[in-house]
């Protein structure tokens, strides 16, 4: 059998980090040991984790980071797994039990470098929680992961692991290069339909913003590297910032000319959300309520200015 390294990277996640490794505890194929990386934790994890540590000591490790990112952290994970597959996931999210499974299977195949999972939003059953899941439902039109979740540890390494130097984009980044090498080398991603990673969202409107000032403050440096997926999040996120702009600056300040460009704008921003509205709608097998696509733009608005101000704090010169 093939030993499998779950890597979890984790920073204060008490409330969620016992659902992610119940669900890894849980799964059908046995021949897999936990990683977790501590990544300076001050809200009770690293005694949860290490509770874990004591009822499975051969099972589950925990290391420690002094704090310095997701790349770092996952990158140390990879270092002391054993196994010759690595499978990443967040503290805060789960997996089904079949999850291993229905992957290693297909490392069968010597071709094969890596798999994408079936991706499905499911936060706690908050507002803002469940408005989270719908936004990335409708962004994501594909119902798998963005980037491949289980890789061959040898692939990974060579490419170099992680970009530990990337607080935001590290996943997409290290994506790219693993794309270039497999492509060299004539090997090749697969999806697996019934291995499922739950993925939970921010569901409180101060994390939410919390979140884009943080996604903010690494946004330049990947418009930069990686103009392709920076620039669009960069420019939507300018986009949804407009709309509590083009409403009051207008009314304090009174210019008719800055009225017009105003109507204009919201004209604009009313139809594109109409047409995300109304293809969302239209989906088949739409599993959220109508309700949460209407209140996804509010999210945007939201998340869209703390981008903004974290992008703008990162141009400001270091004290």
């Amino acid at each position: 059998m093939v030993l499998v390294s779950f890597v979890v990277a984790v920073r204060n996640e008490a409330d969620r980090i016992r659902a992610c490794l119940d669900s890894i505890l849980s799964q059908t194929y046995k021949d897999f040991e936990v990683v977790v990386v501590d990544g300076g934790s001050t809200d009770g994890t690293v005694e949860i984790v290490k509770q874990y540590v004591r009822g499975n000591p051969s099972k589950v490790r925990l290391l420690f980071d002094p704090g310095l990112g997701p790349g770092y952290a996952r990158n140390l994970g990879a270092e002391a797994a054993r196994g010759k597959v690595l499978a990443f996931i967040d503290g805060d999210d789960e997996i089904n039990s079949e999850y291993l499974e229905r992957t290693v299977r297909h490392f069968a195949d010597p071709k094969v470098a890596g798999i994408f999972v079936q991706m499905i939003f499911r936060s706690r059953p908050r507002l803002w929680g469940r408005v989270q899941d719908t936004w990335k439902w409708m962004r994501w039109s594909r119902k798998f992961g963005r980037f491949p979740s289980i890789l061959l540890k040898d692939v990974f390494w060579s490419v170099g692991g992680y970009n530990a130097n990337l607080f935001v984009g590290e996943d997409y980044d290290l994506y790219i290069r693993i794309k270039h090498y497999i492509e060299q080398r004539n090997l090749k991603f697969e999806f697996e339909e019934r291995a499922i990673i739950y993925v939970a969202s921010e569901d409180e409107p101060k994390k939410i913003f919390n979140h884009g000032v943080w996604f903010g403050k690494g946004l330049l440096r990947l418009v930069k590297d990686y103009p392709r997926y920076g620039v669009p999040v960069l420019l939507w996120s300018i986009f949804n910032t407009m709309f509590p702009a083009s409403i009051i600056l207008p009314a304090i300040l009174g210019f008719w000319t800055l009225q017009v460009l105003a109507l204009i704008y919201l004209l604009f921003y009313s139809t594109v959300w109409l047409s995300l509205f109304i293809k969302s709608i239209l989906k088949k097998n739409r599993p959220y309520p109508v309700k949460y696509i209407l209140l996804a733009p509010f999210l945007q608005i939201l998340v869209s200015i703390g981008v903004i101000i974290g992008a703008t704090l990162s141009l400001m010169p270091q004290k």
